[in-house]
Protein backbone atom coordinates (compact mmCIF):
# COMPACT_ATOMS: atom_id res chain seq x y z
CA UNK A 1 0.00 0.00 0.00
CA UNK A 2 1.32 3.47 -0.87
CA UNK A 3 0.31 6.48 1.11
CA UNK A 4 -0.41 9.69 -0.78
CA UNK A 5 2.15 12.45 -0.85
CA UNK A 6 1.62 16.19 -1.11
CA UNK A 7 2.49 16.61 -4.73
CA UNK A 8 0.72 16.91 -8.02
CA UNK A 9 -0.12 19.29 -10.75
CA UNK A 10 -3.11 20.99 -12.16
CA UNK A 11 -4.31 22.73 -15.29
CA UNK A 12 -5.70 26.23 -15.44
CA UNK A 13 -9.26 26.69 -16.65
CA UNK A 14 -11.43 29.78 -16.79
CA UNK A 15 -15.07 30.39 -15.92
CA UNK A 16 -17.62 30.54 -18.72
CA UNK A 17 -18.11 34.13 -19.86
CA UNK A 18 -21.48 34.64 -18.20
CA UNK A 19 -20.39 33.23 -14.83
CA UNK A 20 -17.02 34.99 -15.13
CA UNK A 21 -18.73 38.36 -15.57
CA UNK A 22 -21.13 37.67 -12.73
CA UNK A 23 -18.40 36.74 -10.25
CA UNK A 24 -16.12 39.58 -11.41
CA UNK A 25 -18.89 42.16 -11.06
CA UNK A 26 -19.80 40.91 -7.59
CA UNK A 27 -16.17 41.07 -6.47
CA UNK A 28 -15.73 44.62 -7.82
CA UNK A 29 -18.90 45.81 -6.05
CA UNK A 30 -17.85 44.27 -2.73
CA UNK A 31 -14.25 45.49 -2.97
CA UNK A 32 -15.33 49.04 -3.76
CA UNK A 33 -17.67 49.03 -0.78
CA UNK A 34 -15.03 47.85 1.70
CA UNK A 35 -12.74 50.07 3.73
CA UNK A 36 -9.16 49.97 2.55
CA UNK A 37 -6.52 48.35 4.70
CA UNK A 38 -3.01 47.81 3.41
CA UNK A 39 -1.33 44.50 4.24
CA UNK A 40 1.17 42.03 2.85
CA UNK A 41 -1.23 39.09 2.82
CA UNK A 42 -0.58 36.37 0.19
CA UNK A 43 -1.82 32.86 0.93
CA UNK A 44 0.45 30.59 2.96
CA UNK A 45 1.14 27.13 1.54
CA UNK A 46 -0.48 24.35 3.58
CA UNK A 47 2.18 22.90 5.88
CA UNK A 48 1.79 20.40 8.79
CA UNK A 49 4.69 21.98 10.69
CA UNK A 50 2.96 25.38 10.69
CA UNK A 51 -0.30 23.75 11.84
CA UNK A 52 1.43 21.92 14.68
CA UNK A 53 3.16 25.03 15.97
CA UNK A 54 -0.06 27.05 15.94
CA UNK A 55 -2.02 24.23 17.59
CA UNK A 56 0.63 24.01 20.31
CA UNK A 57 0.60 27.72 21.15
CA UNK A 58 -3.20 27.98 20.90
CA UNK A 59 -3.70 24.97 23.18
CA UNK A 60 -1.06 25.74 25.82
CA UNK A 61 -1.60 29.49 26.08
CA UNK A 62 -5.26 29.94 25.10
CA UNK A 63 -4.52 32.02 21.98
CA UNK A 64 -7.36 32.13 19.48
CA UNK A 65 -6.58 30.57 16.12
CA UNK A 66 -7.28 32.87 13.14
CA UNK A 67 -10.52 32.46 11.24
CA UNK A 68 -8.73 31.18 8.13
CA UNK A 69 -6.95 28.44 10.10
CA UNK A 70 -9.90 26.05 9.79
CA UNK A 71 -10.40 26.97 6.12
CA UNK A 72 -6.94 26.92 4.57
CA UNK A 73 -4.94 28.16 2.75
CA UNK A 74 -4.42 30.78 5.44
CA UNK A 75 -3.27 34.31 4.73
CA UNK A 76 0.15 35.60 5.73
CA UNK A 77 -1.34 38.47 7.72
CA UNK A 78 -3.48 36.03 9.77
CA UNK A 79 -0.44 33.94 10.64
CA UNK A 80 1.67 37.02 11.45
CA UNK A 81 -1.08 38.40 13.69
CA UNK A 82 -1.13 35.08 15.54
CA UNK A 83 2.67 35.20 15.89
CA UNK A 84 2.40 38.74 17.29
CA UNK A 85 0.41 37.29 20.20
CA UNK A 86 3.01 34.56 20.61
CA UNK A 87 5.74 37.24 20.67
CA UNK A 88 3.98 38.88 23.60
CA UNK A 89 4.02 35.57 25.44
CA UNK A 90 7.72 35.15 24.65
CA UNK A 91 8.45 38.67 25.94
CA UNK A 92 6.68 37.74 29.18
CA UNK A 93 8.85 34.63 29.48
CA UNK A 94 5.95 32.22 29.08
CA UNK A 95 7.02 30.41 25.89
CA UNK A 96 9.43 27.50 26.06
CA UNK A 97 12.78 28.16 24.30
CA UNK A 98 11.94 25.89 21.35
CA UNK A 99 8.51 27.51 20.97
CA UNK A 100 10.03 30.99 20.92
CA UNK A 101 12.62 29.79 18.40
CA UNK A 102 9.90 28.43 16.09
CA UNK A 103 7.85 31.64 16.30
CA UNK A 104 10.82 33.69 15.12
CA UNK A 105 11.75 31.15 12.43
CA UNK A 106 8.21 30.98 11.03
CA UNK A 107 7.95 34.76 10.96
CA UNK A 108 11.21 34.99 9.01
CA UNK A 109 9.96 32.22 6.72
CA UNK A 110 6.78 33.99 5.53
CA UNK A 111 7.22 37.73 6.10
CA UNK A 112 7.70 40.33 3.37
CA UNK A 113 11.29 40.84 4.51
CA UNK A 114 12.32 37.25 3.74
CA UNK A 115 13.33 35.64 0.47
CA UNK A 116 16.12 35.17 -2.01
CA UNK A 117 15.14 38.51 -3.56
CA UNK A 118 13.14 41.19 -1.77
CA UNK A 119 12.09 44.75 -2.50
CA UNK A 120 10.09 47.41 -0.65
CA UNK A 121 8.77 50.65 -2.09
CA UNK A 122 9.75 53.89 -0.32
CA UNK A 123 6.71 55.77 -1.64
CA UNK A 124 3.88 53.24 -1.39
CA UNK A 125 2.82 50.22 0.60
CA UNK A 126 4.26 47.69 -1.83
CA UNK A 127 6.48 44.66 -1.30
CA UNK A 128 7.84 41.94 -3.54
CA UNK A 129 9.80 38.87 -2.52
CA UNK A 130 10.94 35.76 -4.36
CA UNK A 131 11.67 32.38 -2.78
CA UNK A 132 13.49 29.41 -4.27
CA UNK A 133 12.82 25.88 -3.03
CA UNK A 134 15.06 22.89 -3.86
CA UNK A 135 14.17 19.47 -2.46
CA UNK A 136 15.24 15.87 -2.78
CA UNK A 137 13.27 12.86 -1.60
CA UNK A 138 14.67 9.32 -1.37
CA UNK A 139 13.10 6.11 -0.18
CA UNK A 140 14.54 2.60 -0.02
CA UNK A 141 12.71 -0.53 1.10
CA UNK A 142 14.06 -4.03 1.62
CA UNK A 143 12.68 -7.32 2.85
CA UNK A 144 9.35 -8.49 1.44
CA UNK A 145 9.62 -5.86 -1.29
CA UNK A 146 12.86 -4.30 -2.53
CA UNK A 147 12.25 -0.93 -4.10
CA UNK A 148 13.82 2.47 -4.46
CA UNK A 149 12.30 5.88 -5.03
CA UNK A 150 14.00 9.19 -5.85
CA UNK A 151 12.43 12.58 -6.47
CA UNK A 152 14.19 15.85 -7.21
CA UNK A 153 12.17 19.04 -7.28
CA UNK A 154 12.82 22.72 -7.92
CA UNK A 155 10.37 25.53 -7.32
CA UNK A 156 10.03 29.28 -7.13
CA UNK A 157 7.43 31.49 -5.48
CA UNK A 158 6.72 35.19 -5.97
CA UNK A 159 4.77 37.09 -3.30
CA UNK A 160 3.76 40.73 -3.56
CA UNK A 161 1.31 43.33 -2.39
CA UNK A 162 0.22 46.74 -3.59
CA UNK A 163 -1.79 48.53 -0.92
CA UNK A 164 -4.72 46.26 0.01
CA UNK A 165 -4.17 43.69 -2.77
CA UNK A 166 -1.75 40.79 -2.37
CA UNK A 167 -0.54 38.36 -5.01
CA UNK A 168 1.26 35.04 -5.00
CA UNK A 169 2.45 32.69 -7.71
CA UNK A 170 4.47 29.50 -7.40
CA UNK A 171 5.60 26.65 -9.63
CA UNK A 172 7.33 23.38 -8.87
CA UNK A 173 8.90 20.97 -11.36
CA UNK A 174 9.99 17.50 -10.36
CA UNK A 175 11.38 14.23 -11.71
CA UNK A 176 10.52 10.81 -10.25
CA UNK A 177 12.32 7.48 -10.43
CA UNK A 178 10.77 4.31 -8.99
CA UNK A 179 12.57 1.01 -9.35
CA UNK A 180 9.45 -1.16 -8.95
CA UNK A 181 7.14 0.78 -11.29
CA UNK A 182 7.03 1.16 -15.04
CA UNK A 183 5.33 4.39 -16.10
CA UNK A 184 3.47 4.47 -19.42
CA UNK A 185 2.58 7.48 -21.52
CA UNK A 186 0.17 9.79 -19.75
CA UNK A 187 -3.31 10.06 -21.25
CA UNK A 188 -3.54 13.67 -20.05
CA UNK A 189 -7.04 12.84 -18.86
CA UNK A 190 -7.55 14.10 -15.30
CA UNK A 191 -9.34 10.89 -14.30
CA UNK A 192 -6.02 9.09 -14.83
CA UNK A 193 -4.26 11.42 -12.40
CA UNK A 194 -1.89 14.35 -12.72
CA UNK A 195 -0.39 14.48 -16.25
CA UNK A 196 3.31 13.71 -16.63
CA UNK A 197 5.93 13.24 -19.35
CA UNK A 198 8.37 10.44 -20.10
CA UNK A 199 11.86 11.21 -21.31
CA UNK A 200 12.48 10.79 -25.03
CA UNK A 201 10.02 8.90 -27.21
CA UNK A 202 9.76 5.78 -25.08
CA UNK A 203 6.38 4.16 -24.51
CA UNK A 204 7.33 3.32 -20.94
CA UNK A 205 9.98 4.28 -18.42
CA UNK A 206 10.84 4.16 -14.73
CA UNK A 207 11.47 7.91 -14.86
CA UNK A 208 8.87 10.62 -15.37
CA UNK A 209 8.63 14.36 -14.86
CA UNK A 210 5.74 16.64 -14.02
CA UNK A 211 4.92 19.99 -12.49
CA UNK A 212 2.40 21.79 -10.31
CA UNK A 213 1.42 25.39 -9.67
CA UNK A 214 -0.30 27.53 -7.10
CA UNK A 215 -1.18 31.20 -7.17
CA UNK A 216 -3.83 33.80 -6.65
CA UNK A 217 -4.88 37.23 -5.51
CA UNK A 218 -6.07 38.14 -1.99
CA UNK A 219 -7.95 41.19 -0.74
CA UNK A 220 -8.19 41.61 3.03
CA UNK A 221 -10.14 44.35 4.80
CA UNK A 222 -11.44 43.05 8.14
CA UNK A 223 -14.00 41.71 8.71
CA UNK A 224 -13.90 40.66 5.03
CA UNK A 225 -11.53 38.58 2.96
CA UNK A 226 -11.89 37.81 -0.75
CA UNK A 227 -9.47 35.68 -2.73
CA UNK A 228 -9.28 33.84 -6.02
CA UNK A 229 -6.63 31.28 -6.75
CA UNK A 230 -5.50 27.82 -7.60
CA UNK A 231 -4.30 26.11 -4.46
CA UNK A 232 -4.86 23.16 -2.15
CA UNK A 233 -7.79 23.42 0.26
CA UNK A 234 -7.86 22.05 3.82
CA UNK A 235 -10.70 22.41 6.30
CA UNK A 236 -11.33 21.54 9.92
CA UNK A 237 -9.19 20.60 12.95
CA UNK A 238 -8.19 17.03 11.99
CA UNK A 239 -4.44 16.53 11.76
CA UNK A 240 -3.64 13.32 9.83
CA UNK A 241 -6.71 12.35 7.79
CA UNK A 242 -9.25 15.19 7.38
CA UNK A 243 -12.53 13.99 5.92
CA UNK A 244 -13.96 16.99 4.04
CA UNK A 245 -10.96 18.74 2.46
CA UNK A 246 -7.66 17.17 3.45
CA UNK A 247 -5.19 19.27 1.46
CA UNK A 248 -3.70 16.16 -0.21
CA UNK A 249 -5.45 16.55 -3.57
CA UNK A 250 -3.89 18.61 -6.40
CA UNK A 251 -4.74 22.32 -6.36
CA UNK A 252 -8.33 23.36 -6.98
CA UNK A 253 -9.34 26.53 -8.81
CA UNK A 254 -11.62 28.66 -6.66
CA UNK A 255 -13.08 32.01 -5.63
CA UNK A 256 -13.64 32.42 -1.91
CA UNK A 257 -15.09 34.98 0.48
CA UNK A 258 -14.87 35.15 4.27
CA UNK A 259 -16.59 37.38 6.80
CA UNK A 260 -16.16 37.42 10.56
CA UNK A 261 -19.15 38.36 12.70
CA UNK A 262 -17.25 38.05 15.96
CA UNK A 263 -19.59 35.36 17.25
CA UNK A 264 -18.90 33.25 14.15
CA UNK A 265 -16.85 33.14 10.95
CA UNK A 266 -18.48 32.34 7.59
CA UNK A 267 -16.56 31.17 4.51
CA UNK A 268 -18.00 30.44 1.08
CA UNK A 269 -16.07 28.91 -1.81
CA UNK A 270 -16.98 28.27 -5.44
CA UNK A 271 -14.56 26.41 -7.66
CA UNK A 272 -13.71 23.94 -10.36
CA UNK A 273 -12.37 20.38 -10.24
CA UNK A 274 -10.85 18.27 -13.00
CA UNK A 275 -12.27 14.93 -14.09
CA UNK A 276 -12.19 14.82 -17.91
CA UNK A 277 -10.93 17.27 -20.51
CA UNK A 278 -13.73 19.48 -21.85
CA UNK A 279 -16.14 18.13 -19.22
CA UNK A 280 -16.57 20.84 -16.56
CA UNK A 281 -16.85 19.81 -12.92
CA UNK A 282 -17.73 22.23 -10.11
CA UNK A 283 -17.72 22.36 -6.35
CA UNK A 284 -19.47 24.67 -3.91
CA UNK A 285 -18.85 24.77 -0.18
CA UNK A 286 -19.65 26.99 2.74
CA UNK A 287 -18.55 26.72 6.33
CA UNK A 288 -19.56 28.26 9.65
CA UNK A 289 -17.00 28.23 12.45
CA UNK A 290 -18.08 29.23 15.96
CA UNK A 291 -15.49 29.89 18.71
CA UNK A 292 -16.86 29.34 22.22
CA UNK A 293 -15.80 29.15 25.88
CA UNK A 294 -13.06 31.78 25.61
CA UNK A 295 -11.31 30.05 22.67
CA UNK A 296 -11.44 26.63 24.33
CA UNK A 297 -14.00 25.25 21.86
CA UNK A 298 -14.38 25.65 18.10
CA UNK A 299 -17.41 24.16 16.34
CA UNK A 300 -17.60 23.85 12.57
CA UNK A 301 -20.38 23.05 10.12
CA UNK A 302 -19.58 22.52 6.42
CA UNK A 303 -21.75 21.78 3.39
CA UNK A 304 -20.28 20.67 0.05
CA UNK A 305 -21.90 20.15 -3.35
CA UNK A 306 -20.15 18.62 -6.38
CA UNK A 307 -21.62 18.36 -9.87
CA UNK A 308 -20.65 18.62 -13.51
CA UNK A 309 -21.08 17.25 -17.03
CA UNK A 310 -20.94 13.46 -17.09
CA UNK A 311 -17.70 11.92 -18.32
CA UNK A 312 -16.94 9.09 -20.73
CA UNK A 313 -14.80 7.25 -18.19
CA UNK A 314 -17.46 4.56 -17.61
CA UNK A 315 -19.01 3.17 -20.82
CA UNK A 316 -22.45 1.60 -20.55
CA UNK A 317 -20.88 -1.89 -20.67
CA UNK A 318 -18.63 -1.22 -17.66
CA UNK A 319 -19.21 -2.86 -14.25
CA UNK A 320 -19.41 0.77 -13.09
CA UNK A 321 -21.85 1.92 -15.77
CA UNK A 322 -24.06 4.91 -15.08
CA UNK A 323 -27.83 4.73 -14.99
CA UNK A 324 -29.61 5.17 -18.30
CA UNK A 325 -30.17 8.83 -18.98
CA UNK A 326 -27.08 9.94 -17.04
CA UNK A 327 -24.79 9.89 -20.06
CA UNK A 328 -24.17 13.11 -22.02
CA UNK A 329 -25.66 15.26 -19.27
CA UNK A 330 -24.17 18.77 -19.34
CA UNK A 331 -24.10 21.19 -16.43
CA UNK A 332 -23.07 24.80 -15.96
CA UNK A 333 -22.54 26.93 -12.87
CA UNK A 334 -25.51 26.93 -10.49
CA UNK A 335 -26.05 30.46 -9.19
CA UNK A 336 -28.21 29.18 -6.33
CA UNK A 337 -25.20 27.56 -4.63
CA UNK A 338 -23.33 30.89 -4.77
CA UNK A 339 -25.86 32.70 -2.56
CA UNK A 340 -24.44 32.99 0.98
CA UNK A 341 -26.10 31.20 3.89
CA UNK A 342 -28.58 29.26 1.71
CA UNK A 343 -28.65 25.62 2.97
CA UNK A 344 -27.44 23.35 0.19
CA UNK A 345 -29.63 20.44 1.28
CA UNK A 346 -32.72 22.45 0.32
CA UNK A 347 -31.14 24.17 -2.66
CA UNK A 348 -30.30 20.78 -4.19
CA UNK A 349 -33.98 19.79 -4.02
CA UNK A 350 -34.89 23.14 -5.56
CA UNK A 351 -32.50 22.45 -8.46
CA UNK A 352 -33.85 18.97 -9.18
CA UNK A 353 -31.92 16.66 -6.80
CA UNK A 354 -29.13 15.97 -9.33
CA UNK A 355 -26.01 16.73 -7.29
CA UNK A 356 -23.59 15.12 -4.85
CA UNK A 357 -23.99 16.89 -1.52
CA UNK A 358 -22.24 16.21 1.76
CA UNK A 359 -22.44 17.57 5.28
CA UNK A 360 -19.74 17.57 7.95
CA UNK A 361 -19.48 18.57 11.59
CA UNK A 362 -16.21 19.12 13.42
CA UNK A 363 -14.99 20.32 16.79
CA UNK A 364 -11.73 21.34 18.43
CA UNK A 365 -11.59 21.29 22.25
CA UNK A 366 -8.66 22.70 24.23
CA UNK A 367 -9.33 21.25 27.70
CA UNK A 368 -7.86 20.54 30.18
CA UNK A 369 -4.62 22.53 30.05
CA UNK A 370 -2.15 21.30 27.40
CA UNK A 371 -4.68 18.92 25.83
CA UNK A 372 -6.41 19.25 22.47
CA UNK A 373 -9.25 16.93 21.42
CA UNK A 374 -10.76 16.98 17.96
CA UNK A 375 -13.26 15.15 15.80
CA UNK A 376 -15.01 15.25 12.44
CA UNK A 377 -18.15 13.51 11.19
CA UNK A 378 -18.66 13.42 7.43
CA UNK A 379 -22.10 12.45 6.09
CA UNK A 380 -22.03 11.73 2.37
CA UNK A 381 -25.60 10.45 2.26
CA UNK A 382 -28.18 8.89 4.58
CA UNK A 383 -31.64 7.38 4.46
CA UNK A 384 -32.73 9.27 7.58
CA UNK A 385 -30.91 10.70 10.62
CA UNK A 386 -31.99 7.99 13.11
CA UNK A 387 -30.75 5.12 10.92
CA UNK A 388 -27.34 6.52 9.98
CA UNK A 389 -25.31 4.46 12.47
CA UNK A 390 -27.81 1.67 13.11
CA UNK A 391 -28.58 0.45 9.60
CA UNK A 392 -26.27 -1.40 7.21
CA UNK A 393 -28.05 -0.05 4.14
CA UNK A 394 -25.44 0.99 1.60
CA UNK A 395 -27.07 4.44 1.33
CA UNK A 396 -25.96 5.38 4.86
CA UNK A 397 -22.54 6.67 3.88
CA UNK A 398 -20.48 8.24 6.64
CA UNK A 399 -16.95 8.69 7.91
CA UNK A 400 -15.62 9.54 11.37
CA UNK A 401 -12.30 10.84 12.66
CA UNK A 402 -11.39 11.37 16.33
CA UNK A 403 -8.05 12.32 17.84
CA UNK A 404 -6.15 14.19 20.49
CA UNK A 405 -2.84 15.87 21.23
CA UNK A 406 -0.92 16.50 24.45
CA UNK A 407 1.63 19.30 24.57
CA UNK A 408 4.06 19.53 27.48
CA UNK A 409 7.68 20.03 28.51
CA UNK A 410 9.94 17.36 29.98
CA UNK A 411 13.37 18.42 31.26
CA UNK A 412 12.87 21.78 29.50
CA UNK A 413 12.24 20.06 26.16
CA UNK A 414 9.01 20.26 24.16
CA UNK A 415 7.05 17.01 23.95
CA UNK A 416 4.05 16.36 21.71
CA UNK A 417 1.93 13.19 21.82
CA UNK A 418 -0.68 12.59 19.08
CA UNK A 419 -3.29 9.87 18.60
CA UNK A 420 -5.88 9.71 15.81
CA UNK A 421 -8.31 7.15 14.41
CA UNK A 422 -10.15 7.53 11.09
CA UNK A 423 -12.89 5.26 9.70
CA UNK A 424 -14.50 5.62 6.26
CA UNK A 425 -17.46 3.38 5.40
CA UNK A 426 -17.93 1.69 1.98
CA UNK A 427 -19.34 3.83 -0.87
CA UNK A 428 -18.37 7.13 0.82
CA UNK A 429 -17.19 9.76 -1.75
CA UNK A 430 -18.74 7.80 -4.67
CA UNK A 431 -21.80 8.83 -6.72
CA UNK A 432 -24.36 7.55 -9.25
CA UNK A 433 -23.14 10.05 -11.86
CA UNK A 434 -19.57 8.76 -11.71
CA UNK A 435 -16.59 11.02 -12.33
CA UNK A 436 -18.58 14.23 -12.82
CA UNK A 437 -19.93 14.08 -9.24
CA UNK A 438 -17.24 11.99 -7.57
CA UNK A 439 -15.51 13.52 -4.54
CA UNK A 440 -12.08 13.88 -6.18
CA UNK A 441 -9.78 16.08 -8.21
CA UNK A 442 -7.38 14.53 -10.74
CA UNK A 443 -8.45 11.12 -9.39
CA UNK A 444 -7.26 12.00 -5.85
CA UNK A 445 -9.83 11.98 -3.07
CA UNK A 446 -10.58 15.45 -1.68
CA UNK A 447 -11.15 13.92 1.74
CA UNK A 448 -9.58 11.02 3.62
CA UNK A 449 -6.50 9.96 1.61
CA UNK A 450 -7.14 6.21 1.97
CA UNK A 451 -10.61 6.59 0.42
CA UNK A 452 -13.73 4.51 1.16
CA UNK A 453 -13.82 1.23 3.10
CA UNK A 454 -10.73 1.98 5.16
CA UNK A 455 -9.53 2.85 8.61
CA UNK A 456 -6.30 4.32 9.93
CA UNK A 457 -4.81 4.46 13.43
CA UNK A 458 -1.93 6.89 13.81
CA UNK A 459 0.18 7.36 16.98
CA UNK A 460 3.26 9.51 17.51
CA UNK A 461 5.41 10.96 20.27
CA UNK A 462 8.14 13.49 19.58
CA UNK A 463 10.50 15.66 21.60
CA UNK A 464 12.77 18.59 20.84
CA UNK A 465 16.37 17.74 21.67
CA UNK A 466 17.41 21.26 20.65
CA UNK A 467 15.49 24.14 19.02
CA UNK A 468 16.53 22.81 15.60
CA UNK A 469 16.35 19.05 16.22
CA UNK A 470 13.29 16.87 16.84
CA UNK A 471 13.18 13.11 17.28
CA UNK A 472 10.07 10.97 17.49
CA UNK A 473 8.42 7.56 17.43
CA UNK A 474 5.42 6.68 15.27
CA UNK A 475 3.02 3.79 14.76
CA UNK A 476 0.48 3.48 11.94
CA UNK A 477 -2.04 0.72 11.33
CA UNK A 478 -4.06 1.02 8.12
CA UNK A 479 -6.65 -1.30 6.60
CA UNK A 480 -8.22 -1.00 3.15
CA UNK A 481 -10.19 -3.18 0.77
CA UNK A 482 -10.31 -1.70 -2.71
CA UNK A 483 -11.39 -5.02 -4.24
CA UNK A 484 -14.66 -5.12 -2.30
CA UNK A 485 -17.48 -3.22 -4.02
CA UNK A 486 -17.77 0.25 -2.55
CA UNK A 487 -14.11 0.20 -1.59
CA UNK A 488 -12.93 2.30 -4.53
CA UNK A 489 -13.79 5.92 -5.09
CA UNK A 490 -14.39 5.08 -8.78
CA UNK A 491 -17.07 2.47 -7.96
CA UNK A 492 -20.60 3.29 -9.14
CA UNK A 493 -23.44 1.47 -7.37
CA UNK A 494 -25.34 -0.87 -9.69
CA UNK A 495 -29.09 -1.12 -9.18
CA UNK A 496 -31.02 -4.42 -9.02
CA UNK A 497 -31.81 -5.69 -12.50
CA UNK A 498 -28.57 -4.45 -14.05
CA UNK A 499 -25.85 -6.73 -15.42
CA UNK A 500 -23.77 -6.46 -12.23
CA UNK A 501 -26.15 -5.64 -9.34
CA UNK A 502 -24.56 -4.60 -6.04
CA UNK A 503 -25.65 -5.70 -2.61
CA UNK A 504 -27.98 -3.20 -0.94
CA UNK A 505 -26.22 -3.82 2.39
CA UNK A 506 -22.71 -2.68 3.22
CA UNK A 507 -20.13 -4.54 5.31
CA UNK A 508 -17.16 -2.56 6.56
CA UNK A 509 -13.92 -4.31 5.53
CA UNK A 510 -15.85 -7.50 4.81
CA UNK A 511 -13.88 -10.38 6.38
CA UNK A 512 -15.35 -12.74 3.77
CA UNK A 513 -13.61 -10.78 1.01
CA UNK A 514 -9.98 -11.63 0.33
CA UNK A 515 -9.07 -8.15 -0.88
CA UNK A 516 -8.24 -6.60 2.48
CA UNK A 517 -4.77 -5.07 2.73
CA UNK A 518 -3.29 -4.31 6.15
CA UNK A 519 -0.22 -2.19 6.76
CA UNK A 520 1.31 -1.89 10.22
CA UNK A 521 4.47 0.15 10.61
CA UNK A 522 6.55 1.32 13.56
CA UNK A 523 8.89 4.22 12.88
CA UNK A 524 11.70 6.34 14.26
CA UNK A 525 12.25 9.80 12.77
CA UNK A 526 14.43 12.92 13.02
CA UNK A 527 13.48 16.40 11.82
CA UNK A 528 15.92 19.26 11.44
CA UNK A 529 14.87 22.93 11.32
CA UNK A 530 11.59 22.78 9.30
CA UNK A 531 11.40 26.60 8.96
CA UNK A 532 15.10 27.10 8.28
CA UNK A 533 17.24 27.63 5.22
CA UNK A 534 18.26 23.95 5.25
CA UNK A 535 15.77 21.30 6.39
CA UNK A 536 16.01 17.51 6.67
CA UNK A 537 13.57 14.74 7.61
CA UNK A 538 14.83 11.19 8.06
CA UNK A 539 12.53 8.28 8.93
CA UNK A 540 13.06 4.57 9.45
CA UNK A 541 10.01 2.31 9.50
CA UNK A 542 9.66 -1.40 10.11
CA UNK A 543 6.67 -3.02 8.43
CA UNK A 544 4.94 -6.01 10.03
CA UNK A 545 5.40 -7.89 6.76
CA UNK A 546 9.16 -7.93 7.41
CA UNK A 547 10.04 -4.92 5.25
CA UNK A 548 12.32 -2.07 6.32
CA UNK A 549 11.87 1.38 4.82
CA UNK A 550 14.23 4.35 4.99
CA UNK A 551 13.00 7.75 3.81
CA UNK A 552 15.13 10.87 3.51
CA UNK A 553 13.74 14.27 2.63
CA UNK A 554 15.91 17.38 2.45
CA UNK A 555 15.80 20.78 0.92
CA UNK A 556 16.95 24.36 0.74
CA UNK A 557 14.47 27.22 1.06
CA UNK A 558 15.84 30.66 0.25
Amino acid sequence: MRFPYRSGGSLVYFLPMNAHRLVSTACVIVVCALPLRAAFCPAVEIDPETDNLMYRIATRYNVRLPASFFCQPMTTCDVLAFLDKADSLAAAGRLAPAEAFDVVALRNHISAQSGLLKWKSHTADAHVNVHADLTDTNSLSSGSRNAGYVRGAAGATLNANLNQLSFYSGVQVWTDYRSDTMYHQSSYQPYDGVPYNLYGRADSSRVRSSDMLRGGVVYVAPPFRIDAGIDRIKQGPVLVSPLTFSGYAPPETYVRGEISFGIMDYTQTVGRLESENDKPKYFYTHRINVPLLKNRLDLGLTEVVINGSTTNQQPDTSPDALRKGYYEVTRDWEIGYMIPFVPYVFMEHYLGDRDNKALSFDCNIAFPDNFRWYGELFIDDMLNPWSLFFSNDWGNKWALDIGGQYFTNVLSRDVTVTAEYCRVEPWVYTHFYGGSHRYDNFNVCLGAPLGPNSDLLSLSCETRLTPRNTVGLSLTHARTNHVQRGGNITDVFQDPGTAHPDSPTRVFLNPADSGEATVTRAGLYWKFDPFGLFRVNVKYEYDASGMSIIQVYGGLYF
